[in-house]
């Protein structure tokens, strides 16, 4: 998985791949609740790793995050961070609570928030690898519920030297009468 060198085309063909990923998510959310949900068309970006830090969020603010390895030819890494309110807008909609309910995550919403970007991960990565015409699949995902300078560290020592760039694919999903925003961040081994 490279980003730089991209041509315009190339560039193109991957934010609309990003964009079908983000729609198979939805697909796979509307199964998992058993109702429709609606997504906001995805933005995708692709920028230097050291604006990382900076993308993630203020550093005193909370942010819930799952990490994630991708195995297979196009290895890398992929962080999905919800900020605190959408992480409970979330919870409310798999836990079927009223919206505003979840003000704290509980070690039960952690998991349902770690199971469901299990779930939202491997749909996107399955638009990726049709795409590349190849098997991807994403590592046992590891979640966190820190502020952004805890989840920079802790991405930063599992990278490979010599990352420059990452994909950030912003996403919104309209579910519940909820708005749930999330950002896939990826990290190609390979540049």
């Amino acid at each position: 998985m490279k980003f730089r060198p991209l041509t315009e085309q190339q560039l193109d063909a991957l934010k609309e791949t990003a964009s079908i990923g983000v729609s198979h998510a939805a697909n796979a959310l509307s199964k998992m609740l058993n109702e429709k949900v609606m997504i906001v068309v995805p933005t995708v970006n692709i920028l230097p790793v050291k604006d990382f830090s900076m993308l993630l969020g203020h550093s005193q603010e909370i942010i819930a995050g799952v990490y994630f390895r991708v195995l297979g030819p196009a290895s890398g890494r992929i962080l999905i961070s919800f900020k605190k309110e959408s992480a409970c807008a979330l919870v409310d909609v798999l836990q079927n609570r009223a919206p505003g309910t979840t003000r704290v995550l509980t070690p039960l919403d952690q998991d349902a928030l770690n199971e469901t970007s299990m779930v939202l991960t491997a749909a996107c990565l399955n638009a990726l690898a049709q795409f590349l015409g190849m098997t991807l699949m994403p590592s046992v995902p590891q979640f966190a519920y820190d502020r952004p300078p805890a989840m920079v560290d802790r991405v930063f020592k599992d990278l490979p030297n010599g990352i420059e760039y990452l994909m950030i694919v912003d996403s919104e999903f309209h579910a519940h009468a909820s708005k749930i925003q999330g950002r896939f961040f990826v990290f190609p081994d390979e540049q």
